[in-house]
């Protein structure tokens, strides 16, 4: 079946013919006439002065928009003048944006007798544009809510000086992200993160990890798409999609900052250049993380055959995290027509963690017995991904796109530990290392056509093979003190191999009239994922595949927002990370590993939004993969994921934004309510758990001058309902100030961060058959830094 849908979508997707009737339509399709004038193109220039002093105002950012895609742009150099070039005939929005001064925008025409215009001198004050026919508007916000997306721009967010992605998602309505980098999105933890529109190998294993790799200054924006089009792959429940800075002015230009705080060091370069038809951009950024001492404090209480037992474990660990990362993107616009873009990213993400516990026991065989763990984890993850793209817009049909794409990633993470266990008993004493490493890899073909049917409807369809394979060998020694020297287990080693290919075809067709917009789509993947271990283990093979429909309805009301409604099937393959044998035993009485045989989840969703001020969604997944945690015979508590049996959300957003004094006070927040029920049914018994969540945050900025701005914002995660128990609690607050001098050329910025709280105690409590367990993680947050 999937070979026959491929074929159809191949001959589908033919590339548009150059080649129309001259002088009118082609014959029953109602298409509109070709436009020859559209190739030409023509310069605009002018000259930028400040209104009081006459002074010609330097490196001035101006940029050329045709609705709100942006055309090019260019920096006014030291004598105030700017060009340009290459401007297709038509209508478009001139915004210029110097620091210091009021953003001020007008609309330039150019048209075939007249390609070229020179707007003169153009006057700039702190209130605007001295022109009668400049159209002067307010500033967007940092949210936009679009049909299928919820876009967030961080730039003007002074409380994310030397953040890093995770810091920048939090910030995004709808997104929670929890102390160790796990994600939800309205109530789903089934996120893909896409770099630039793209999935990406360096969130194959731990997306945390590769989000804190990413600086908060390379992001222009987070784009969250809810119920994805058919044009996306199908895996993940909603889709983050990270869009990095890219130069887009002319010239050259460099900016640079760097930070230092309590907890933190950090900084980024980026250079950026454009020369005729090239563009270049280069970002080096990196991070050291230096948090103060943490603690932790876990009890469990069990009944064994010996009656009840006590387990406690209290103790301290330090933290300490390095992280750079390079992206390169350049592009070249061959003509009107044909623009090829590429990129590359270099990723290496160092963690070291440092544990002392104490431990006691009470009742059972091992009453009144106390020892001394001292544990070390080094973490090393480095990985790279690099892409190719071409776009073609036929000039004579408007709308029109062919894309095609190449892409591909390789990854490495070596994760080891090192165990002592010191104890009055030779009984209990211990000496451990295990060592967990191999590489990664993806690759990814695609290609999308779109074309126009007529003037309302809009047909896309496209091809995609997406590729990934894990290999990855662990193994334990263990100290022999007959012999003095760490000694293998061979009976814990093993490598295991691991592969999935996806195929897949879609089409979608849309219409639009006056305030309508209906869209609908089916896409067809086909999975194969094969499984395989060393130590003679029969391989894992997997044959599935799924056909994924997709609807959106949406009208716009006269004045207001849109109202919409949707629907989207989805589905969400076991992360590498899930998928992964291998037992951390760092500490012997907590132990975690994965699950090769893992089945995927399906998740069908509903959303009825009036944006942006409340949205009403459900999600039901079948199949869901969980954390499970058991304590097995030898009062051991083990860490693992199974597939749930289904999990059930009912959840409201809502969201409101208002400015006051002019624009210069702005507040907003944001909120969702939701109610899970989770079940499940296992081989001896069935878990079942429900409840209520809600999160809640909130911003007041203040910009009492141009070159002013000062924010207080906050976020509050109440507990979140898993299958056992809860997860634990998540809140910030945080303060955040920066000014700008020489007209926007440097600024100096500071930040506060939960002044209130040296600590925050992340909360877990879970509960099975014979066990019950807390666990009480206190992590120094309190921070101060400056930032230039």
């Amino acid at each position: 079946m999937w070979r026959c849908l491929l074929v159809v979508c191949l001959l589908y997707a033919q590339p548009p013919n150059r080649l129309r009737p001259e002088g009118g339509m082609r014959e029953g399709r109602g298409d509109a006439p070709p436009r020859p004038e559209a190739a030409l193109k023509g310069t605009i220039r002018g000259i930028l002065k400040d209104s009081a002093t006459k002074e010609p105002l330097p490196y001035v950012s101006v940029s050329l928009y045709r609705g709100d895609k942006l055309i090019t742009g260019t920096l006014s150099d030291d004598k105030g003048a700017f060009t340009l070039q290459e401007v297709p005939v038509g209508r478009y929005r001139l915004r210029l944006q110097p620091l210091g001064y009021a953003a001020t925008e007008r609309i330039v025409e150019t048209t075939p007798l007249r390609p070229d215009i020179n707007l003169g001198t153009l006057y700039l004050s702190e209130v605007g544009i001295e022109l009668q026919t400049v159209e002067i508007q307010a500033e967007r916000g940092p949210i936009e809510y679009q049909p299928e997306k919820i876009v967030y721009s961080p730039e003007k967010d002074p409380t994310l000086q030397g953040g890093d992605a995770i810091d920048v998602l939090r910030k995004v309505p709808a997104v929670n992200v929890d102390l160790d980098g796990r994600i939800e999105v309205r109530g789903s933890g089934a996120v893909r993160v896409y770099v630039d529109g793209k999935p990406s190998l360096l969130f194959a294993n731990n997306p945390g990890d590769a989000l804190r790799a990413i600086p908060a200054d390379q992001i222009e924006r987070i784009e969250l798409i809810t119920n994805p089009s058919a044009r996306y792959e199908a895996e993940g429940a909603v889709i983050l999609n990270i869009v990095l800075k890219r130069n887009r002015l002319e010239g050259i230009s460099v900016s640079a900052n760097a930070g230092i705080s309590n907890q933190f060091a950090n900084g980024s370069l980026t250079l950026g250049a454009k020369i005729g038809r090239w563009s270049h951009t280069l970002n080096l950024g990196g991070r050291y993380r230096y948090a103060g001492t943490g603690f932790t404090r876990f009890y469990r209480r069990q009944e064994t055959s010996f009656g009840s037992t006590e387990l406690r474990q209290n103790g301290d660990f330090l933290p300490r995290r390095f992280a750079t990362n390079v992206f390169y993107g350049g592009e070249y616009v061959r003509n009107a027509e044909q623009t090829f873009t590429w990129g590359v990213n270099l990723r290496d993400l160092s963690f070291l963690r440092t544990n002392d516990l104490l431990v006691s026991w009470a009742g059972g065989p091992f009453d009144g017995v106390e020892y001394l763990r001292q544990a070390r984890y080094p973490l090393q993850d480095r990985g790279m991904s690099a892409n190719l793209d071409y776009t073609y817009r036929p000039q004579a049909r408007e709308g029109e796109e062919l894309f095609l794409s190449i892409q591909g990633g390789y990854g490495r993470r070596e994760q080891h530990y090192t165990l002592d266990q010191i104890a009055a008993l030779d009984t209990f004493f211990l000496r451990e290392r295990s060592r967990n490493s191999g590489p990664s890899w993806d690759g990814q073909f695609q290609a999308d056509y779109t074309r126009p049917l007529g003037t309302h409807w809009k047909l896309e369809s496209g091809l995609r093979l997406n590729m990934r394979g894990l290999g990855t060998g662990f193994s334990y020694e263990r100290f022999d003190r007959s012999v003095e020297t760490f000694v293998p287990l061979p009976q814990r080693q093993d490598t295991l191999t691991y592969t999935q290919w996806v195929p897949a075809a879609y089409a979608s067709l849309s219409w639009s009239k006056d305030r309508w917009l209906l869209k609908g789509g089916l896409r067809y993947e086909y999975t194969y994922n094969d499984a395989l271990f060393l130590r003679g283990t029969l391989p894992l093979r997997q044959y599935y595949q799924n056909l994924f429909p997709n609807l959106l309805l949406s009208y716009s009301i006269k004045g207001l927002f849109p109202l919409q409604i949707s629907y989207s099937q989805r589905i969400r393959r076991p992360w590498l990370q899930e998928l992964n044998p291998f037992v951390d035993a760092s500490d012997p009485r907590n132990i975690q590993y994965g699950n090769p045989n893992l089945n995927p989840e399906l998740t069908h969703s509903v959303e009825l939004g009036f944006f942006p001020f409340i949205t009403l969604y459900t999600r039901q997944t079948l199949d869901a993969v969980q954390e499970y945690t058991f304590v097995d015979e030898k009062g051991v508590t083990n860490t693992t994921y199974l597939n749930a049996g289904r999990r059930t959300l009912y959840g409201a957003n809502v969201f409101f934004r208002k400015t006051l004094f002019s624009d210069k006070l702005t507040i907003q927040g944001s909120g969702e309510l939701e109610w899970v029920l989770l079940e499940a049914n296992l081989d001896q018994y069935s878990l079942k758990n429900s409840g209520w969540q809600y999160t809640v945050r909130g911003s007041v900025q203040w910009r009492p001058a141009p070159t002013w701005t000062a924010e207080l914002s906050g976020n509050y995660n109440s507990p979140r309902i898993s299958l056992q128990g809860l997860r634990p609690v998540f809140m910030f607050q945080e303060l955040g100030v920066r000014k700008s001098f020489a007209n926007g050329r440097w600024s100096l910025g500071a930040i506060l961060y939960n002044p209130f709280y040296q600590y925050l105690r992340f909360y877990t409590k879970l509960e099975g058959p014979n066990f019950f367990q807390e666990n009480t993680t206190g992590v120094p947050f309190r921070l101060f830094g400056v930032q230039v």
